[in-house]
């Protein structure tokens, strides 16, 4: 779930998650994980997948930036704020995590 140097110039969309965004929300928390810790999670991909398509089916707190329609990065927001956001590591260092946390600020 890296970017290719043909996603390099890529415009990015915020916009607030759907049902349909749930594998993709998935897919970018799980790669932003593993790349960020080196120990075996709590949960299995699969428990991982279904709590996370529990929270974007919920709707109103779970927020997806797109680079030409696919999911890049995620913001799940709680009642006070931001409880979690990932951004798939081949998309670091483009604002789209700065950008995310303005929406939190914004709506929470």
């Amino acid at each position: 779930m890296t970017a290719t140097p043909s996603e390099a110039g890529a415009s990015i969309s915020i916009r607030p998650a759907t049902p349909a965004d749930a594998a993709a929300v998935a897919d970018v928390y799980l790669v932003a994980i593993h790349a960020t810790y080196d120990f075996p999670l709590a949960h299995t991909h699969d428990q991982i997948r279904t709590w996370l398509a529990g929270v974007v089916g919920r709707g109103g707190g779970t927020w997806v930036a797109e680079a030409d329609g696919r999911v890049v990065a995620m913001l799940v927001l709680d009642a006070d704020g931001i409880d979690q956001l990932y951004v798939d590591p081949g998309w670091h260092g483009r604002g789209i995590g700065s950008r995310l946390v303005e929406v939190a600020k914004h709506e929470r």
